[in-house]
């Protein structure tokens, strides 16, 4: 997949993306899939993967690593296994608790909660919405210097359409819209 590098780092992630993706990883692919994908980072961000502590920020351009490592030696390219992945790791982010929470809660009101979930995990100047009518909600993400990157578009599809699944609806329909250096229109539909 393609990836370009943005102007200047404008986000941070926490540490809770590397620590789901490193058990991820590990309980579906096993400890060499890991060592690869460590290996592939390079030092600098390859040992964030490797001993990230959940509740420490860290450069997106580490997450950015980690995508690309998943997609190039789990995925081995093929966007719609990347897709598949992600949003498994995705699944395996929200933990039981908040799963329980999920499964009460009506898709437009946990696609309310984007905006509130994006700033749990990122710090930086972007900022989604999200505009809910009926059946039918349109996720804006801007001033995110990432998406003409397509891990990250694809990172944004899995991780709404995980949410749909926790709230029940299987078959909710998760399209990525237009998209700029950095902004992306996410058009979800479920019911």
């Amino acid at each position: 997949m393609e990836s370009v590098t943005p102007a200047s780092p404008s986000s941070e992630v926490k540490g809770l993306w590397f620590t789901v993706g490193r058990r991820y990883v590990l309980e579906n692919f096993g400890q060499a899939a890991l060592d690869a994908c460590i290996a592939h980072m390079g030092p600098e961000h390859g040992i964030i993967l490797a001993e990230a502590l959940p509740s420490m920020w860290y450069p997106e351009e580490t997450l950015r690593s980690t995508l690309r490592a998943l997609d190039d030696v789990l995925a081995k390219g093929v966007p719609s296994e990347y897709l598949r992945i992600i949003e498994e790791a995705s699944l395996l982010g929200i933990n039981h608790f908040f799963r329980a929470l999920l499964r009460l809660v009506a898709p437009g009101t946990m696609l309310r909660k984007i905006p509130t979930m994006w700033s749990i995990m990122r710090r930086g100047t972007a900022r989604p919405t999200v505009d809910v009518h009926g059946a039918h909600a349109v996720v804006h993400y801007t001033d995110f210097p990432y998406f003409d990157d397509a891990h990250y578009r694809l990172l944004t599809k899995a991780a709404i359409q995980s949410l749909m699944r926790l709230c029940g609806d299987h078959q909710a329909r998760v399209d990525l819209g237009d998209f700029t250096s950095d902004s992306l229109t996410v058009d979800v539909r479920w019911g």
